[in-house]
């Protein structure tokens, strides 16, 4: 389970959970004739001389550089000549959009879910303050988290928000709620969520008005992709309506309403102005709507490396925080 098994294909691998697969293994080992056991030996004892702990280093950090790489030369990457063009079209605009996820796009994730620890830096709130400051620009924090969180972090900073992906909408002074109801499907699935807690150590789950959240940053990863495939799989049985959701995020298993998604408020946002600039700028699963619910000019923007329907990426929150900061 370290990863040294598969480096010893001679050995005699065993799940060490299994009492009676381990049992079996030492009667094999025990009873095997000599000459298999000294053959497995000699093999293993060859393999590890040649693949010595150097080499697997050396494959590692080249592998890793191999990788930052490929990331710098993807297509999607927002080049020189593609900044200076949107920063040019930004100049130019007399009504512009600005839609701006929270976490992963605005502030690097952390392993807690109290939203103390989340809290924007002084950095990010003089950026969004620059730009409200512009009577041209309409800057909307697009973002899953409750309405409480977000009120906390940008209350009297003269922006929209968008809480739950949709759920709560804040804009000219006050909340308007979505019209979904979320109560009997949550209860069915209250304890299923509940039990995995309490089986996975280091994952917590999030409740919201409309929707779950099983969060397992902080939980062994391989511990986590084996509980989150069965979580998955057991959630989709036990919901009875094809309307709710089973999504996978940023070390995360949301369940939430199909309906409620940042491409519905994206849409209405936009039927609602003749804008002469949009930028758009997310990380996860739930920006994807937002991106496909954009006009073909608009500026959208990835965070990250994954697959995309964004026009473009950056790597990290660093590059769309100086490129916040670069807007005329």
């Amino acid at each position: 389970m370290a990863g040294a098994a598969t480096e010893l294909p001679d050995a005699i691998l065993v799940n060490p959970n299994n009492t009676q697969q381990v049992a079996s293994a030492i009667d094999l080992g025990l009873t095997m004739p000599n000459s298999e056991q000294k053959q497995r030996m000699k093999t293993m004892q060859a393999r590890i001389s040649e693949y010595t702990i150097e080499k697997w280093a050396g494959d590692f950090v080249t592998e890793l550089s191999e990788s930052v790489q490929k990331q710098k030369e993807s297509p999607k990457q927002l080049s020189p000549k593609q900044r200076k063009t949107l920063l040019a079209d930004y100049d130019r605009a007399k009504s512009r959009l600005i839609l701006l996820d929270y976490d992963g796009t605005l502030k690097g994730f952390v392993n807690s879910l109290h939203e103390r620890h989340s809290r924007p830096t002084d950095k990010v709130k003089k950026l969004l303050k620059s730009l409200t400051k512009d009577k041209k620009n309409k800057v909307i924090i697009i973002s899953g988290r409750p309405r409480n969180a977000l009120e906390k972090y940008f209350e009297n900073q003269d922006l929209g928000l968008v809480a739950e992906h949709g759920g709560w909408v804040f804009d000219a002074g006050g909340w308007i709620k979505s019209s979904l109801t979320a109560k009997k499907w949550k209860k069915d699935i209250r304890p299923i969520l509940e039990q995995f807690v309490a089986r996975t150590a280091g994952s917590e789950l999030e409740e919201k008005e409309f929707s779950f959240v099983w969060h397992y940053r902080r939980a062994s990863p391989d511990l986590a992709y084996v509980r989150k495939e069965e979580l998955k799989r057991k959630l989709r049985a036990a919901l009875k309506t094809d309307d709710i959701g089973v999504f996978d995020g940023q070390k995360i298993v949301e369940i939430k309403p199909k309906r409620m998604n940042k491409g519905v408020i994206v849409r209405e946002l936009i039927a609602k102005n003749n804008w002469d600039f949009i930028l758009a700028i997310g990380d996860d699963y739930t920006d994807e709507d937002m991106f496909t619910a954009l006009p073909s000019a608009a500026y959208s923007i990835n965070v990250g490396v994954q697959a995309t329907n964004a026009r473009f990426q950056l790597n990290c929150v660093d590059e769309v925080l100086k490129l916040i900061k670069s807007l005329p």
